[in-house]
């Protein structure tokens, strides 16, 4: 009822979003995707503190940093990248990992984190209000979620220059294109995230990272973001405003 009646245009996040709605009967041309954007400058103006946010993190000197940030919930699918830290301790025992954030499943990744006896190779920062620094502290952003509309987060660190491993989540292909802007992996899927995060190549982290800020200015901006709602609104008012009212 909510999505058949009243309604003249539906704007979506992403085309997943858009894609379902259709397949759930909207009329194609009632909804358009519109895809969200961040603001680059809170990206661009945050300070590099590398060396003091590794430091606050316990990071030792010569270990690589990955960290995923989001709200601490199921379909974010923090528990896979857990799942995957055996593998990757054992392949880099130079690394530590930082789930950032908070949620109601935080106790409950702790305690996994504890079971798989990587609690050493983990930090669990809670929320913090600093994460533009944060990414730029990084050497990897992880996002292993198993249901996304878009995921902002990801922007974030495609813009803090930061190569990024994502999944085969809701929009997030529409934002990591596998070998172009970021590395994919099917959902759910850990073996499949450690091999991603254990890609030894160096450059091919750099061209990523590059491309992907790239494709966020590009597409994923804030004034991007406006100009495509306005478009959408212009769209529904264009015979409001043809007969003058």
């Amino acid at each position: 009822f909510k999505y058949r009646h009243g309604v003249d245009l539906y704007v979506t996040v992403s085309e997943a979003i858009r894609g379902i709605l259709i397949k759930d009967g909207i009329a194609p041309e009632r909804a358009v995707c519109v895809h969200s954007g961040i603001d680059l400058r809170k990206i661009d103006d945050a300070p590099v503190r590398r060396d003091a946010i590794r430091a606050e993190l316990g990071v030792p000197p010569d270990h690589a940093l990955i960290a995923n940030v989001a709200h601490m919930a199921d379909h974010k699918g923090q528990r896979y990248l857990i799942e995957a830290m055996p593998a990757i301790l054992a392949a880099r025992p130079r690394t530590v990992c930082a789930i950032v954030g908070d949620g109601e499943l935080r106790g409950e990744l702790e305690a996994l984190a504890a079971k798989l006896g990587v609690t050493a190779g983990l930090r669990f920062p809670g929320f913090r209000a600093d994460i533009p620094v944060v990414l730029k502290a990084l050497d990897l952003f992880v996002m292993p979620s198993h249901m996304e509309g878009l995921g902002t987060s990801v922007l974030d660190a495609m813009a803090a220059g930061v190569p990024v491993v994502g999944t085969d989540a809701g929009g997030m292909p529409e934002m990591v294109e596998d070998g172009v802007t970021g590395l994919r992996c099917p959902i759910k899927d850990a073996p499949a995230l450690a091999k991603a995060i254990l890609l030894d190549d160096p450059a091919l982290g750099q061209r990523l990272a590059a491309e992907a800020r790239r494709r966020v200015v590009e597409r994923f901006s804030t004034d991007s973001m406006v100009d495509g709602t306005l478009r959408a609104y212009a769209r529904v008012l264009a015979p409001d405003v043809r007969a003058g009212r």
